[in-house]
């Protein structure tokens, strides 16, 4: 498998999105691995299953709950 230039606009594009399609192929045929984490660091490995193209998700803390409001 040849390497993918994985651009600046690509992951632009990707990330509007949702990370819902390939950055490069445009395909929702996505597949993820186990959410790893340390720390504070949260990634999760990605494969295209339609163009083998490989990339990881990385994720930030954006909110906080408090158990005690759940419904």
């Amino acid at each position: 498998m040849g390497m993918k230039k994985l651009t600046e606009k690509k992951k632009a594009k990707y990330l509007e999105q949702g990370g819902a399609k390939c950055p490069h192929c445009n395909s929702g045929n996505l597949q993820g691995d186990s959410l790893q984490s340390d720390g504070g660091y949260v990634w999760q490995d990605i494969e295209c299953l339609d163009c083998d193209m490989q990339w990881v998700d990385v994720y930030s803390l954006t909110d906080i709950d408090d158990p005690e409001e759940q419904v």
